[in-house]
């Protein structure tokens, strides 16, 4: 624990700072072993909350999703156009849902989002449709009482399909920064690679990882210096800032890139600007023939 974290507990905890840092060397004292005792109480309180709290949400949307005629996951899968694990995920607690996500359920199933993250009446259903839920026991079966409640809901209209899917890539789009195991960069000077949150790069510059990769500059262009790093689309199709380019070179691992200026024909022999060499890519390509095969009506070899 840093020496900031065991200031801020121990003032909450109205106890000794030095009870927060243990040394091996003499073991505990017991303010020490009562500090930690509460630490790790409070500590298990609040993960307990965040579970009940999730669990409750879980309900309430699996409760909606039936009232709403989707009853399978699977069908759920198929209107938000999420995957079926992040579904069944937010549908039986597993993992917590960003209020992002929540609000994307909300324009899906025609709730309100208050009753989705908090329970707090109304839920958008309809009011014969609270009354029920506001009467129900921890032991009611929640498909049978979605069965009832699904004939007396509000009518509601659903969006298009589009507009859901949109809603939803839009709201898992802000938090892919937090997600787990992403796409890779491969350091094409080194063994080493970067892990990113998936799909950050295509959600930030409307790119295909595959078609993108980083060049360091070997002179200055426009508003970038030599040196700098920059992000390419190789598969670009237009001559503006940051358009058309080319890998050039038999090696990848000694491809340099290129910009068509305006005028060239594609694999012309007209002027170009070499703007560097690539540095990292976001596809591993094994062999030069996986990377004519990839960049196959860009690629020049000399």
């Amino acid at each position: 624990m840093s020496e900031n974290d065991a200031q801020k507990y121990a003032s909450a905890f109205a106890t000794d700072v030095q009870a927060f840092i243990f040394r091996a060397t003499r073991g505990e004292t017991d303010s020490e072993r009562l500090a930690r005792v509460k630490l790790n109480r409070a500590k298990s309180e609040d993960e307990t909350a965040r579970e009940r709290r999730r669990e409750a949400i879980a309900e309430r949307l699996r409760f909606a999703r039936r009232v709403r005629g989707l009853f399978t996951v699977g069908s759920a899968t198929e209107y938000t156009g999420l995957t079926y694990r992040m579904v069944s995920t937010h549908e039986n607690a597993i993992n917590a849902m960003s209020e992002r996500v929540a609000e994307a359920y909300c324009f899906g199933y025609g709730i309100k989002l208050p009753w989705l993250l908090h329970g707090s009446l109304p839920s958008g259903l309809g009011d014969q449709v609270d009354q029920i839920w506001s009467k129900r026991r921890d032991t009611s079966d929640l498909k049978e009482l979605a069965e009832i409640c699904q004939t007396i809901a509000t009518p509601f209209d659903p969006p298009g399909g589009a507009l859901v899917h949109t809603a939803f890539e839009q709201a898992t789009a802000k938090e892919s920064a937090p997600a787990t195991a992403g796409e890779r960069v491969y350091d094409l000077n080194s063994e080493s690679a970067w892990e990113l949150p998936t799909g950050i790069l295509s959600k930030m510059i409307g790119s295909k990882p595959d078609d993108v990769v980083v060049i360091v500059l070997d002179r200055d262009f426009g508003v970038w210096k030599s040196g700098d790093r920059v992000f390419v689309d190789s598969s670009k199709r237009d001559t503006s800032p940051g358009g058309l380019f080319a890998l050039q070179d038999k090696s990848y691992f000694r491809s340099t890139i290129r910009r068509f200026v305006p005028g060239e024909s594609l694999g012309g022999e007209g002027d170009w600007q070499l703007l560097g060499k690539v540095v990292a890519t976001f596809s591993w390509h094994k062999t030069d023939d996986d990377l004519r095969e990839r960049y196959r009506d860009l690629i020049q070899i000399d």
